[in-house]
């Protein structure tokens, strides 16, 4: 979470000075492996807690926001369209995480299409920064807008799932 300010000022940085290119590439190495590792721990000391579960996605946006301002900077219309859309699913799956919490005293977890989400996410947003090939990014991109999708349609079924079992018991 804290790394998102770093890893902007680099990459604003790093059309001027080519060592920048390296420490955003640090901090973005960094920010993967923390949040792997943090969630490895977490389950392997049976430490996972409901505000972990809460705290981790948030923090995984805030970079992840960070990164797109930068790239709404660089690349405008076509990122300000996956900002646009990336905020309604967050704001819907965020409404149905505080009502489960609220009301049902139940937190929910990310499921495996959010994850291949982010993951094809990151691998894109890479791409796009690093100019590394225009075409892959591309796909890339149309790809994480299908997941972003499908990912959202599973969360709100599987929360509906929820709501409506316990209403039913």
């Amino acid at each position: 979470m804290f790394s998102g300010l770093p890893l902007i000022i680099c990459l604003e940085r790093m059309n001027y000075d080519p060592m920048y290119k390296f420490y955003s590439i640090c901090i973005v190495v960094f920010i993967i492996l923390s949040d792997i590792l943090d969630g490895f721990f977490a389950r392997k000391l049976k430490h996972v807690t409901s505000l972990g579960k809460i705290i981790d996605p948030v923090a995984d946006k805030i970079c992840l926001m960070c990164v797109l301002i930068y790239l709404i900077d660089t690349y405008q219309l076509i990122f300000m369209i996956f900002f646009i859309l990336l905020s309604i699913r967050d704001l819907v799956l965020i409404s149905f995480t505080v009502f489960l919490l609220l009301n049902k005293d139940f937190v929910t977890q990310a499921n495996s299409w959010g994850k291949y989400f982010i993951f094809v996410t990151m691998i894109m947003l890479l791409f796009y920064i690093y100019s590394l090939n225009y075409y892959i990014a591309s796909i890339l991109y149309l790809l994480s807008i299908i997941l972003l999708v499908v990912s959202m349609a599973i969360y709100i079924r599987e929360h509906l799932k929820i709501i409506n079992s316990n209403e039913n018991t």
